[in-house]
């Protein structure tokens, strides 16, 4: 991945699996291919040679088709084959921090001051929106949702706002009414689509949920007890503090279950992923640790035997850790 550890204001980049292959970018822009089957390097490509390695750390990395779409911190944008090889390249020359979106063929971004739309076919602009905000960068970047033809986002510069995709303009509704903190003060606030409810958490204990459909928002603030780690899950937001594991309804507040872990499963541990199968959940955590819970029960627990993950998903029936 981009090694985490080592810039501390990233967000891990997970690696791609493609037909037979894994294709990944690390921090010095070499585009790495292995073999699924045993893992060995089949070809590594620098993609820069005449740049400044401070410009070319991966803050975003998909696939789109056959080819591959990466976001550099300092506003270069490019598309790749599978090869390796550039088709097409873009400098803002701004900070970069926040994953690219696709959306249809068109890939969408946050700069610091503002959203943007670039052709996924030649790299041209499309559109772009600036917004004034503070003079102070997140530098983990911003939050974006798509929700139908409409963009929900908060930039890296605290602004925020709404871009209609359809008529390539800006839209208002009630969403604007939510009380976004300032995204430096709130490091890790987060937002949260599903079904048509768009959830912001400001990462601390202030919980706002806004009905698309009905443009109103349905939860205002609702105090959330103080929390070391959170993690939505469909319509709940699931937290916990001490040996707490508490799970919060989204629509409403109210409590789904809350349950005492042994204290030390969950010391010093974050949720990093959370997954449903067979009416079981699944929450994983940075300690390697498994609970599996249903209805509203632990009903078992497993141990990776593997610790300080700060990235972990599932593609393709594969289970990808990131250290």
């Amino acid at each position: 991945n981009n090694f985490k550890n080592k810039y501390d204001s990233l967000n891990p980049i997970k690696v791609i699996k493609f037909e037979n292959f894994l294709y990944s970018i690390d921090s010095k822009a070499k585009f790495s291919i292995f073999d699924i089957e045993d893992g060995k390097l089949v070809d590594k490509i620098h993609l820069f040679n005449n740049k400044n390695n401070n410009l070319i750390i991966p803050t975003s990395f998909s696939r789109y088709k056959d080819k591959f779409i990466i976001g550099f911190k300092s506003g270069i944008i490019i598309l790749i084959n599978k090869q390796g090889e550039i088709i097409w390249e873009t400098d803002f020359k701004k900070i970069l921090s926040t994953p690219l979106a696709i959306n249809e063929n068109d890939i969408i971004f946050l700069l610091e001051d503002s959203i943007s739309s670039i052709s996924i076919n030649d790299g041209s602009l499309n559109w772009s929106e600036v917004y004034e905000g503070s003079n102070l960068l997140q530098y983990s970047g911003g939050l974006l949702k798509i929700f139908n033809n409409i963009i929900y986002y908060i930039l890296p510069n605290s602004s925020f706002g709404e871009y209609d995709l359809l008529f390539r303009s800006k839209n208002l509704s009630n969403f604007s009414d939510m009380n976004f903190k300032s995204s430096i003060n709130y490091s890790n606030n987060k937002i949260h689509l599903f079904d048509n409810y768009l959830v912001y958490f400001d990462g601390s204990n202030s919980l706002s949920t806004y009905d698309i459909f009905h443009d109103k928002i349905i939860l205002s603030d609702f105090n959330v007890e103080n929390l070391s780690s959170f993690y939505f899950y469909n319509n709940a937001l699931i937290t916990i503090k001490n040996n707490k594991l508490k799970s919060y309804n989204i629509l409403n507040g109210n409590l789904f279950w809350n349950i005492n872990i042994e204290e030390k499963l969950l010391k010093k541990s974050k949720i990093i992923n959370i997954f449903g199968y067979d009416q079981n959940i699944y929450i994983f955590f940075d300690n390697g640790k498994i609970i599996m819970i249903n209805q509203n029960n632990i009903i078992n627990k497993f141990d990776l035997k593997i610790k300080n993950i700060n990235l972990l998903y599932f593609q393709n029936n594969y289970l990808f850790a990131s250290l």
